[in-house]
């Protein structure tokens, strides 16, 4: 009988002390929590970031060059009315822009821009970099992409220019300049478009295999043994001397080194990576507006006082300095 009761009596002692744990823990828990909580309330409350207000914004992408200018007003007022807040220009205006290499006509984009601010429109302008006008096309063909069964994309499409052709890039650069001198301190210009859906890239010009090669030799300290050993050369007799050996990777061609295909794809990610991060570090050293998007259209870079080179959802650029 007494063993009962003593066996009743630390059973209820044992449940004191779990039930004196358990609130311990839970106490613990809410504390933690709420600190949590606390924490994230106080980023968010002292976070440079934009305005509640400006959080979440609806836009619509318009095209004023398609459009007779007649029928702009009309289009605006319709979104105003409809409770849009911004809309995108010169997404694929390249031509419009420059029409002939070095002379650029904005005429038109300040009216469509005025015109938009007239109806409380905010705009994002583009880098229309996705579209190079046919002059660029005729007569520098050397940035037309080239495929790796020779095909060389053409004019009249969209996204056949490569970005692993320095003479684009710098064709490409002295455009946006332009713009941004132009736009970048507008205040109805409340963010910027880098491109348009860009992709990974695999062009098989000269050019770009040139850049492959520097790839590796940054990547392999210039030590073609290192290479060898990460590609597993040694199996049927791959073995490089230099790396001036080396070409793009022939993947239509049976058991290319898988090793050689990966590294070509990190190059060629990197390319369109380095291409995007370069206009961002361009309007945004041009521009003195502190707080603006910079995105892309299903691919957005972000970017920082660091301009990291990491591809994310959304993005603003910091504030100079």
């Amino acid at each position: 009988m007494k063993y009962m009761v003593k066996s009743k009596i630390l059973a209820i002692f044992c449940a004191g002390l779990l039930t004196v744990s358990t609130g311990i823990q839970a106490a613990e828990r809410l504390a933690t929590g709420t600190q949590q909580k606390q924490a994230q309330k106080t980023v968010i409350e002292t976070s440079p970031w934009f305005d509640d207000k400006d959080l979440t914004l609806t836009g619509v992408y318009y095209y004023p060059e398609h459009w007779d200018e007649s029928q702009w007003e009309r289009d605006f007022k319709k979104m105003h009315e409809l409770g849009f807040e911004f809309t995108h220009f010169a997404e694929f205006a390249w031509a419009q822009l420059e029409p002939e290499e070095g002379r650029y006509d904005f005429a038109w984009l300040d009216r469509a821009v005025a015109l938009a601010a007239k109806y409380d429109l905010k705009v994002i302008m583009c880098t229309s970099t996705a579209t190079p006008p046919v002059w660029m096309s005729r007569k520098y063909p050397e940035i037309l992409l080239k495929n790796e069964d020779g095909t060389i994309l053409d004019h009249g499409a969209r996204q056949h220019a490569s970005f692993a052709s320095p003479l684009y890039r710098e064709l490409s650069y002295k455009m946006i300049e332009k713009l941004a001198q132009h736009y970048g301190n507008d205040s109805h210009i409340i963010g910027w478009q880098l491109d348009n859906e860009p992709a990974v890239q695999f062009d098989y010009n000269l050019k770009a295999e040139l850049a492959f090669r520097d790839f590796l030799r940054a990547k392999y300290n210039n030590d073609i043994q290192l290479l060898n050993n990460a590609w597993g050369t040694a199996f049927w007799s791959e073995v490089y001397s230099t790396f001036d050996e080396i070409t793009l990777p022939k993947t239509a061609q049976m058991f290319m080194n898988h090793h050689q295909i990966l590294d070509y794809r990190r190059f060629a990610a990197g390319q369109t990576n380095d291409f995007l991060n370069e206009q961002c570090l361009l309007i945004k050293n041009i521009s003195v507006i502190s707080n603006f998007y910079v995105c892309i259209v299903h691919t957005i870079i972000r970017t920082n006082a660091e301009a990291y080179k990491v591809f994310v959802s959304e993005s603003r650029a910091e504030d100079k300095g």
